[in-house]
Formats: structure tokens, sequence, C-alpha cells
């Protein structure tokens, strides 16, 4: 594979983008707001007017979206990246979308003659400038081999999931929902210590011997620095807790973490943080929360 489209250059693909051009792949790029792209034309990919014009005589176009309808809205219709992919040629999802959207997209390749590759990644914006993503994947094994070369341009590792393009899209939600709530844990556990007189940085060291987790110690030293920087927006981390709610509730299984979790995004949002950082935005709204808590 050498062309690819890359459709989406937000906060995780824009840097993603970057590293393919790097590495010395073709790049034609496309992105709703159309400045983002300033910055990969200028390092050498070509801009495409379209979705379409993104896909059209690509090897692979890769997509890095906010949610199910951005996804869609991106590969039908007539200016959509299925009109315009060549047969042979693979779609790889690398959103966090929902296992529905993953099962429709690649029945609808696989009828146009075309690959559908679900594969999403871990991380945020530091970890994507750096190389340090984490992807799975799921799709036909021909599809997965070939994409591989491309997918470890951007991430440091890539575990395939199986077959089932639904697969890749369960385990992303899955595992986002104990990231969530190792977050919203501990924006109460920082929050009550400091009420209690314990600073942040002390209750942090104590995590760092009891959990040796790249998770607990990435936003753990946020929190404690006071690092709200934009990495990973408080409105997606909803999105995501809501498709482990539905997926949860499709499967039957009760899931009262996921749901408490969701009421804490829910106000946060609510309080004008949906654009924040999810972990500095929840913080923030959990100690407003607890202030008037106390008054």
């Amino acid at each position: 594979m050498n062309k690819i489209g890359f459709i989406g250059l937000g906060v995780m693909g824009a840097p993603m983008a970057a590293h393919l051009l790097a590495a010395g792949y073709s790049l034609r790029v496309w992105n709703r707001t159309a400045a983002k792209a300033e910055s990969l034309v200028g390092k050498g990919a070509a801009r495409a007017a379209t979705p379409a014009g993104a896909a059209a005589d690509a090897d692979a176009v890769i997509t890095m979206v906010a949610d199910d309808a951005a996804l869609r809205q991106v590969s039908y219709g007539q200016v959509g990246l299925l009109t315009a992919l060549p047969a042979g040629a693979v779609h790889i999802s690398m959103s966090t979308v929902s296992a529905e959207v993953a099962a429709e997209l690649a029945a609808a390749h696989r009828a146009r003659g075309s690959e559908f590759l679900s594969a999403p990644v871990f991380g945020s914006r530091e970890s994507a400038a750096v190389r340090r993503l984490w992807g799975i994947a799921s799709g036909a094994p021909g599809a997965f081999r070939r994409c591989c070369p491309v997918l470890e341009a951007m991430v440091q590792g890539v575990t395939y999931v199986g077959e089932d393009p639904a697969a890749a899209a369960w385990i992303k939600i899955l595992v986002n929902m104990l990231i969530s709530s190792a977050i919203a844990s501990m924006v109460q556990v920082f929050t009550t210590g400091q009420r209690l007189g314990v600073p942040p940085a002390t209750v942090m060291e104590v995590i760092r011997s009891v959990f040796n987790s790249p998770v607990y110690e990435r936003y753990g030293s946020r929190l404690v620095s006071r690092d709200f920087s934009l990495h990973f927006p408080l409105k997606l981390m909803l999105k995501d807790i809501t498709l482990m709610l539905e997926m949860g509730g499709a499967a039957g299984v009760p899931l009262p973490h996921a749901a408490a979790t969701r009421e804490m995004v829910v106000a946060a949002v609510s309080q004008g943080f949906a654009e924040k950082d999810a972990a500095g935005g929840l913080m923030q709204a959990w100690e407003r929360a607890s202030s008037k808590d106390a008054s």
C-alpha cells in the first residue's frame, strides 16, 4: 500500500496523518473544516475536496471521525467514500463507533468489492503525537495483514481480535469504560482527599505504588498538576459511555458503574465542559459541585 486517503483531522487524526507522511506514504486528506488540513498540505499531503476525493484511487482510506453519524456522513451519499474507493481497497475505520455501524459498513463494502477493517485506537492527542497509541483490529485476515504497515506507522502496536468487524468496536467500548471509570474515580478521590487535607500529589504517590498502570499514571498526573489542556473532549467520553450502556442493554447486562460515571459526565457537560478535556472537565465540575455541597 502506498496511496492513502485520510478523513478526519481533529485532535487525534491530524498527528496520525502526519506520521503517515513521515513514513513516506502518498497522502490525500479531507476534513469538514478545511483549514485543519493546512499544516498537512504544507508537509506534502494533497487536499481532497470531498470524502470521495480522498478515497479515489487509494489503496486504503482511513476515517478518524467523532461518532456513528459522522462516519455515516463521510461514507454514504454522492460524495461519500463508498462511491469512489476502488475494488480491493480497504476502508480502515479508526474511530470509536458502535458495533452496528461497523457491521453495516462491512456489508456495504462487501457489496461494492472493497474491504472494511475496524481498527480503533487507545490513547490521546499526546499519545498520537509521539506514536504511542495502541490499536485493535478486526476484519478479514488478509485485509489486516495488508494494512499492518499502515497501522504501524501510526501506533506502537496493534492487536488483531478476529474476523468479525464488530469485535474491535465492542472491545474498544468495553475498555473505554474501564478508562472512564478510572478517571471518574480519581476525580472523586483527589477532590475528597483535598477536602480532608491530603494533597492530590500525596494520593498520587500511593496510586503509583498500588496501580502500575499507564492509565492511572497519565490521567492522574494531569489531574495532580492541573493540566487541563485538551487531550480528549468530554463530549466524546459521554458518547463512549452511552454506547457502553446501549451495548449492555442489548446484551441484557446491567452496568451500574457505567451509569454512575455517565451521571458525572452529564453533570459536567451541563456545566459547560463538553468541549473541554475529559479529565480536566470532570475535575473542575466535581470541584464546583463539591464546593456548593459544602456550602
